[in-house]
């Protein structure tokens, strides 16, 4: 166990999140990073936050969050 230190972001100018400071420490979340996810149990719809596209992996999505959000100071 290891303290994760967070920050607060703004994802895509509107929505605020936190993330972790680091993002190998969110990819380290991923019980498998290359996990494609499942949204079979939505209604087959695999298009989503914070998924953006059929296929895409855990770490894909990780990735897509930092570079779509803006650290607040």
């Amino acid at each position: 166990v290891k303290p994760i230190k967070m920050v607060c972001a703004l994802y895509n100018g509107k929505e605020t999140i936190g993330l972790p400071a680091n993002q190998n420490d969110a990819i380290d979340w991923c019980i498998d990073p290359n996990q494609t996810g499942d949204y079979s149990w939505e209604g087959g719809s695999t298009k989503g936050y914070p998924l953006t596209g059929e296929g895409e992996t855990c770490t894909q999505a990780i990735q897509g969050l930092y570079q779509n959000s803006a650290i607040i100071p």
